[in-house]
This record gives structure tokens, C-alpha cells and sequence, in this order.
């Protein structure tokens, strides 16, 4: 049966999940925000640990992403959906011009989950003729392989990629980011389109396997998660002002 003639039912435990991972990153936000911009707790951020806590946080929303992509329905939702997404992934970026270098954002989240859902329009005619454990599996291991492009190597550093393709926004939107290039918050096209490209298999792997419980709801989280675009365009501001209240009080 086709996911999209699924009886349309809203799947709460998704949106618990995807709240989960948005307040997840909104406590990793106020911690990047001590550091580097209230100059607290300087060594925070150079262990793995909150490393690990960074790529749990962004794999988790963009494998959730691809794997609502497969159960939000017509093409023209997708493009409506990508099309806003994009903009405010360029007002982000537009917002933060104006703030210090370190703090500036291009290519971040917002872009390239839109820009996925923009790209798995055409290819979803192709992925939906694949075998969703074989495409999921490929999908992980396709991840794995390009995670370190943007350092200019595939397959865990076997393949050396030739420098002419770091050069330019373009390229540098695509995964293949240029030498002089910096943003605070980067997702590449590769390797991230591949994550979430594993969210778009498992999505029919869940559905048959207990889609009970995906009735399920997570108390406040699936709040969150049901206007997680509000919450994300919000949290950056909000922290920073409640911080700078804090700050300027104990001054």
C-alpha cells in the first residue's frame, strides 16, 4: 500500500521525538552561547562528548525530516514545505550577518532540510522502486562513506578528492565546502542528504512494523514538536536575550 493513502491520522510519537531533539539543541544552543559569546566555560566544547551531542541532535532532525517527507502527501506540499523552509534558512542567514564573524550562519539547517525536501521530489520516483532495507542500509553506509567531504577525503579518508572542487558558494552549499569558508551552523548537501534519505526508507519499515505506536504521545514534546519550525527560528533569540537579562543583572 502507498504511505500516502494512509488514513490521515497524526503520528504524535514523531512529533514527541522531533520536540525531544528541539530541546535537546536548545540546551546545546545556551551552552555554545556561554562560550562564545558570554566567554563561560571556554573548555566546554572540546571534548567528543558534546561532539557526539551535536551530530545525535542534527542526524536525529534530519532523518526525522526525511522520514515525515514519506507521509506528508502531494508533491505540491512538499514544495510548499521546502520553498519555507529555504526562506527562513536565508533569513537566518540574513539575521546573522550583522552578528560577529564566529556567529554567522550560511548553509545551515534550515537550508539544507529544505533544500531536501526540494531535492527527494524527483527523487522519490526512483528511491520508492527500492527495497526500503536495502536502500536504508545503503543510504547509512553512503553517509559514512562521504561524512569527512568537507575535509576532501571519501571513504574514511581511502579517497582523496581533488581540490578543484572546493572552490565557491556553490560547491560549498553542495558538501564541498571552499578553503576560506566558515559558518557557525553547516550542513552540506553531502554527506547530510543521505541521513536523510535513511529517514525516508525506515518511514514504510515503521509503518508496517507497529504504526500504534506511533500514535503515542510524548507530554509537551510533541507540542514542541508540532510547530518545531516556530521553535527553531525563536530559541536562538530567546536564549540569548533570558542570558543577557542574567548577565547584566549580575554585573
Amino acid at each position: 500500500m502507498e504511505l500516502r493513502k494512509i488514513e490521515k491520522k497524526r503520528y504524535h510519537l514523531l512529533d514527541g521525538l522531533r520536540g525531544i531533539m528541539l530541546i535537546l539543541m536548545c540546551l546545546y544552543h545556551a551552552a555554545w552561547d556561554l562560550v562564545y559569546i558570554f566567554n563561560i566555560g571556554t573548555d566546554l566544547f572540546g571534548g567528543t562528548a558534546v561532539y557526539f551531542m551535536q551530530q545525535f541532535i542534527c542526524s536525529g532532525f534530519i532523518m526525522l525530516s526525511g522520514l515525515c517527507w514519506r507521509l506528508s502527501g502531494s508533491i505540491k506540499t512538499h514544495l510548499k514545505n521546502g520553498l519555507i523552509v529555504s526562506i527562513c534558512g536565508v533569513i537566518v542567514t540574513l539575521a546573522t550577518l550583522r552578528l560577529e564573524t564566529g556567529a554567522r550562519i550560511y548553509f545551515g539547517i534550515l537550508t539544507f532540510m529544505g533544500s531536501a525536501m526540494l531535492i527527494m521530489i524527483p527523487l522519490d520516483k526512483l528511491l520508492c522502486r527500492v527495497n526500503n532495507f536495502v536502500g536504508a542500509a545503503a543510504a547509512l553506509l553512503l553517509f559514512a562513506a562521504c561524512k569527512n567531504t568537507a575535509a576532501g577525503e571519501l571513504l574514511f579518508g581511502l579517497i582523496k578528492l581533488p581540490d578543484a572542487l572546493y572552490n565557491g558558494m556553490f560547491m560549498t552549499y553542495l558538501g564541498f565546502t571552499d578553503r576560506g569558508f566558515y559558518s557557525a551552523d553547516y550542513f552540506g548537501i553531502l554527506p547530510w542528504i543521505f541521513m536523510y534519505i535513511f529517514g525516508y526508507f525506515i518511514s514504510p519499515i515503521l509503518i508496517k512494523a507497529d504504526r500504534s505506536v506511533l500514535y503515542t504521545k510524548i507530554p509537551a514534546a510533541d507540542i514542541a514538536g508540532k510547530h518545531s519550525l516556530i521553535v527553531y527560528m525563536l530559541h536562538q533569540p530567546v536564549i540569548y536575550g533570558l542570558l543577557w537579562l542574567i548577565f547584566s543583572r549580575l554585573e
